[in-house]
């Protein structure tokens, strides 16, 4: 994938990604009414999540942080949020190299690419979200959180194998008294449940805008149902009944080229602490960064193809064309 098409998906997934802590309903309506599980009451956060893999081949080897903060989920619409996303190293042959950085306010955004900041003024930002937020909550493919609500949905307990170790009076990085449980995850039911993502109806949608990304859950899925030789998850839960910390680990047999080690961890901090975010300004316009793609990806909005798919659907035709 291009460097410039990670860019502009970063800046319309980082909306939703950001908030993987601060989702909408999960069944329609309004969109204050309800949360997805496990989250009632968090306003504002920091959320943080890497992903490490290590190939003993030396074929793949990556390394993927996204850190963000937002501020005032939880309201019916979208939250503000500033974040980033970096990744390096190189998969399937493919040297990875990238960082994005994206903040958003109430009628301003501010997106960087290649270390300049360009701002999307109220003119092209406010359509932006008002589109997104017209369809929180409608399980559609223009839903910013189709697929956190999928996700929200899956039965964990088909996944999850047997618990190995509990412990009730352990404490989350940030202190926070926690609830932990580590437990082994079944390959098969786990592919299972990645490929539910992909049949879910606004996620499903998503995921096939984005190629890319549906091709990689689907390997994903592929190779855990193939070559995992080792998997569990480690969970840390407040007595709120919020997942503070998530760690997995998996060890994967590479067909013949040795084994592959993935780790990724999640972990959501300051919850309901952060009242103000940076303001968003940048050094250019928008459509300078617009320019130097060749297209704008918000013409599919404009067009009438609402919300998170529209953006995707813009992004894609383009630039996968």
């Amino acid at each position: 994938m291009k460097r410039w098409t990670l860019t502009l998906l970063v800046a319309g997934l980082g909306l939703a990604g950001l908030l993987a802590g601060c989702g909408s309903t999960s069944s329609g309506g309004d969109a204050s009414a309800g949360w997805i599980p496990g989250l009632e009451g968090v306003k504002s956060g920091e959320v943080e999540a890497f992903l490490s893999v290590h190939g003993s081949s030396g074929d793949n080897q990556l390394y993927m942080r996204l850190l963000g903060s937002f501020l005032g989920a939880g309201e019916g619409k979208l939250p503000r949020v500033d974040g980033n996303v970096e990744a390096t190293g190189q998969m399937n042959g493919e040297k990875v190299d990238f960082y994005t950085a994206l903040i958003t306010g109430s009628h301003r955004a501010a997106i960087t690419d290649e270390g300049k900041v360009y701002e999307m003024t109220p003119k092209t930002f406010d359509p932006v979200r008002s589109s997104f937020e017209g369809a929180i909550g409608d399980g559609s493919a223009a839903d910013p959180y189709a697929c956190l609500e999928a996700a929200a949905g899956i039965d964990l307990s088909r996944v999850a194998g047997k618990t190995t170790e509990r412990d009730p009076n352990a404490a989350a990085d940030d202190k926070t008294k926690v609830t932990t449980a580590k437990t082994e995850l079944k390959p098969s039911t786990l592919s299972a449940a990645l490929r539910e993502l992909t049949e879910d109806p606004g996620c499903g949608a998503q995921l096939a805008a984005a190629g890319s990304l549906q091709k990689a859950l689907e390997g994903i899925a592929r190779d855990f149902e193939d070559g995992v030789k080792e998997a569990e998850v480690e969970t840390f839960v407040d007595k709120s009944g919020l997942l503070r910390e998530l760690r997995a680990n998996a060890v994967l047999d590479s067909g013949g080229k040795g084994k592959t080690e993935a780790e990724f961890v999640y972990s959501i901090s300051h919850v309901n602490e952060i009242d103000e975010l940076p303001p968003c300004t940048g050094e250019r316009p928008i459509e300078a960064l617009f320019h130097k793609f060749g297209f704008n990806p918000l013409q599919a909005i404009e067009a009438g193809a609402p919300g998170l798919g529209g953006l995707l659907k813009g992004i894609y035709a383009r630039a996968l064309a």
